[in-house]
């Protein structure tokens, strides 16, 4: 009897070792910001802005062996700002027309890490793959992210990706003579607490 008892706990302590941990963070728009880049025609003028950072929920699941990641996020379009008022208005009323499609949305499907990030979220040139509905339309997107701990309760992530305005039925913008590149650089930052 005593033997029986013994494995059954042994058993019962393997198993409750083996579940996998759950972490939910809610991303909160002015803990974050979305940064974009692009270069105008000519003369290789950069054009860069920035808008709060983006609502969402990030979602790890990790046990002793690997991590997966995965998440969704709505970005306020009408926030992003460029620094010049005349050229923002453009953007926003004439090119993303953002009282017809007012977000921008990132899904994150999967991010497969090695490891139980939930013990050190710290890593670095993470690659990761999602869908990105803009404009209406939806289209694959991937980049790289970095994930960091600012405290026990606190981490940011930040992920850069680069998308094309011709894949979301943008048309090319153009400002002042200043036409700029089909391919726009992002780099959205978000944090957060754990709930």
């Amino acid at each position: 009897m005593k033997i029986l008892t013994s494995t059954a706990l042994a058993l019962c302590f393997i198993n409750l070792n083996s579940f996998a941990a759950i972490a939910k963070y809610e991303m909160k728009k002015n803990n974050g910001a979305v940064k974009f880049f692009a270069l105008g025609n000519p003369s290789a003028i950069r054009i860069d802005g920035i808008g709060t950072g983006p609502e969402g929920r990030l979602e790890v699941v990790s046990d002793e062996k690997n991590s997966k990641i995965a998440g969704q996020f709505v970005f306020d379009l009408g926030s992003l700002n460029s620094g010049i008022d005349m050229r923002d208005s453009h953007m926003k009323e004439k090119y993303l027309e953002v009282e017809k499609f007012p977000t921008a949305k990132l899904t994150i499907e999967t991010i497969n890490l090695d490891g139980n990030i939930l013990k050190n979220f710290n890593k670095t040139n993470v690659p990761f793959t999602g869908v990105m509905n803009l404009h209406g339309k939806e289209k694959t997107v991937s980049g790289m992210a970095e994930l960091k701990s600012l405290s026990k309760d606190d981490v940011k992530v930040v992920a850069k990706f680069k998308v094309k305005s011709s894949d979301f039925n943008i048309e090319i913008p153009s400002f002042a003579g200043i036409t700029v590149a089909d391919e726009i650089d992002l780099e959205v930052e978000m944090r957060t607490a754990t709930k």
